[in-house]
């Protein structure tokens, strides 16, 4: 697509394939394009390089993995959520009255106190190869959703 870092990487070699078409050759008509394709070193490097974007590649999807775990904080309507969890928080006692079982309340609390636990040791800064992914900001809005679940729980524990 374009805007990806093994295109940014395809793009930069092929600049400097391109310097060689700009030189021409002194004993035939042409340039040095096909000298630089069958080089065996620079095929060397350029297989070097293929799998040192391939093995980058790998570890940020890993990264992006690790992240997914925490998907459902974004995927799932949180009103829908909250709806569900009071419906099933009521219970009916012997004597036929309605009563809010506030336990599963606070295992949801408890559930959004771990997820901000866990995202705090998460590192701001990973470096995978030769890049360095900021990993703040996915820690902030995770943060950011964890706690407004938990406010929502909290909120409806105290009316």
């Amino acid at each position: 697509n374009g805007i990806g870092m093994s295109d940014m990487i395809d793009a930069i070699i092929g600049s400097f394939f391109q310097i060689s078409t700009l030189f021409k050759r002194l004993d035939a008509d042409g340039s040095y394009l096909r000298e630089m394709q069958s080089d065996f070193a620079i095929n060397n490097l350029l297989a070097l390089i293929s799998d040192a974007v391939a093995n980058n590649d790998e570890k940020c999807i890993e990264l992006r993995k690790s992240f997914e775990k925490f998907s459902y904080l974004w995927e799932l309507d949180i009103a829908s959520e909250f709806d569900k969890l009071c419906e099933e928080s009521i219970v009916i006692t012997e004597h036929g009255t309605k009563v809010v079982d506030y336990d599963k309340f606070d295992e949801e609390i408890r559930k959004c106190d771990e997820i901000q636990a866990e995202v705090a040791k998460i590192q701001c800064a990973i470096d995978i190869g030769w890049l360095r992914v900021n990993t703040t900001p996915v820690k902030r809005e995770l943060s950011l959703l964890a706690s407004n679940r938990r406010e929502l729980f909290i909120s409806h524990m105290r009316c």
